[in-house]
């Protein structure tokens, strides 16, 4: 009987929703631009040939922007006298949505964070481990340092038994790299020393080393729980972040073990979401006792205290035994120093193609750039979509720059599109077993266990290549039918 429940409330809604968000992503996700591109892309010139020299795409930032953009290039330049390289100075590719289920522990390194050598295998990107030190678009190079492993910290993911290096160190000597073509894609980064004491005593949530370091520390706190009965967690932001960092810590540590607290500075959680998405997590939020400090700032961070202002401007400490934060960003440096045009808030300023004005060889896309003219959220959803569009138009280029022609004396198929974001919807995690889904303009609503699920499956037909698909579906059941069964028949796992 078991069986049968199991096939009915787990096995059939993940098949369906796999089968459905498949489809999705073929004719949706997949930006059209791409998909004309990938049918009317050829190039054909005298250049096509071993001998001749081949036109170099460098890619600078391999999130979601970044990687995507480089391997559907790779799919149009497949036959072409063209290379890509990817320069990016971690390993590892960073699906950033699943970290909290990382930090957690109900999601694998394998899922998150597959190495870009398995994912770049068979495809014409060549992946080079280094920071970027400077971009020189007038003479198009760039110079970066090697990342070595070597001395940094081994950091052992007990799910899968895999091992890799944190916080590698970069080598002594200068390298550079000549392109033809350039995407800047390196996104943001997090802006922690905003509040003093934050960098010393807070734990970040940005990177998949922050995944680890939380990690480490609850279960430092479920060690302490045993002794003093009872934790406080702090969570500095109230955006999505902070709703599913808090909501997941909550249900991890449990309801009456542990004080969960938002700290938020605006007047409610969650501004920018969509109506049903914050009603399902205002309502897990008080499921699971997290309290929400609206209008409150904090000064500054101690160890074992924060230091908050509330409305009225009055100062008061408030004890925690974890503190986390979700908000602070900033532009990375290599952004900061490029000498192009850029908008109020320092992001590089693109064409509707995603071209820089005096550079029309040079794309941005994702966090690190805004369409001008234009206002497109800061998520990997837009990133993703202005991949498809850059790689269409790139190649595009390219063959415009191998033939020499100007685009306008190009065919209506050849000629560059502008980029047109498509929301699709948004999805949220609010706890193992809990979550959101609001899509379509709100013709899809979803809200808990199956939202869950429906989750993870789409995050999974989202990964970037067939094989990482198939391994994040494969995680993501495994680990989701205990639970979802649990949470439908009210029964524990055994």
């Amino acid at each position: 009987m078991i069986g049968i429940q199991y096939i009915i409330f787990y096995l059939m809604p993940a098949l369906t929703l796999s089968l459905f968000f498949c489809s999705v992503k073929e004719r949706i996700l997949r930006p059209l631009s791409f998909s004309r591109a990938l049918r009317n892309f050829s190039i054909k010139n005298a250049k096509n040939d071993d001998q001749s020299e081949k036109q170099r795409v460098l890619v600078v930032g391999g999130g979601f922007g970044g990687l995507y953009t480089a391997l559907q290039l790779s799919k149009l330049l497949r036959n072409e006298n063209a290379e890509v390289f990817l320069l990016d100075p971690k390993d590892r590719f960073v699906f950033l949505p699943l970290l909290y289920e990382l930090a957690v522990g109900t999601a694998s390194a394998v899922e998150v964070a597959p190495t870009y050598d398995s994912l770049l295998n068979n495809s014409k990107v060549k992946h080079i481990q280094g920071f970027a030190q400077n971009i020189d678009l007038k003479n198009q190079r760039v110079d970066y340092f090697n990342v070595t492993s070597g001395g940094a910290a081994r950091i052992e993911d007990n799910k899968t038994n895999e091992h890799f290096f944190l916080n590698s160190t970069s080598s002594s000597s200068l390298n550079s790299i000549h392109f033809d073509a350039l995407v800047m894609a390196v996104g943001i980064q997090p802006k922690i020393d905003l509040v003093p004491g934050a960098r010393e005593h807070a734990v970040p949530f940005y990177r998949l080393e922050d995944a680890f370091a939380l990690r480490k520390r609850l279960a430092a706190i479920q060690r302490r729980k045993r002794q003093q009965g009872f934790v406080r967690v702090s969570v500095v932001g109230g955006g999505y972040s902070g709703v599913e960092v808090a909501t997941t810590v909550a249900q991890t540590i449990g309801k009456y073990q542990a004080a969960v607290t938002i700290i938020d500075r605006n007047d409610k959680v969650m501004s920018s979401s969509a109506d049903h998405n914050r009603a399902s997590a205002m309502r897990s939020l008080g499921e699971y006792g997290v309290k929400v400090s609206l209008r409150t700032s904090v000064k500054s961070v101690g160890e074992g205290s924060l230091t908050l202002i509330d409305e009225e401007g009055s100062e008061y400490s408030y004890s925690t035994d974890l503190a986390i934060f979700t908000a602070g960003t900033e532009q990375s440096p290599l952004v900061k120093l490029l000498d192009v045009q850029k908008d109020k808030f320092g992001r590089i300023l693109t064409t509707d193609t995603l071209q820089l004005k005096d550079y029309p060889n040079v794309f941005a896309l994702g966090d690190c750039s805004s369409v001008e003219g234009v206002s497109n959220p800061s998520t990997a959803q837009v990133a993703m979509q202005q991949a498809g569009t850059t790689a269409g138009n790139l190649a595009k280029w390219l063959k415009s720059n191998a033939t020499g022609s100007s685009e306008a004396q190009q065919p209506r198929a050849q000629r560059l599109e502008a980029f047109k974001y498509l929301p699709l919807g948004e999805m949220l995690t609010l706890g193992m077993t809990d979550g959101a889904i609001s899509s379509l303009g709100g013709l899809v609503q979803l809200s808990g266990p199956l939202a869950a699920l429906g989750r993870r499956v789409v995050y999974a037909v989202r990964m970037p290549t067939a094989t990482q698909q198939a391994k994040a579906l494969l995680t993501a059941g495994a680990v989701t039918s205990g639970k979802l069964f649990q949470a439908v028949f009210g029964r524990k796992d055994t």
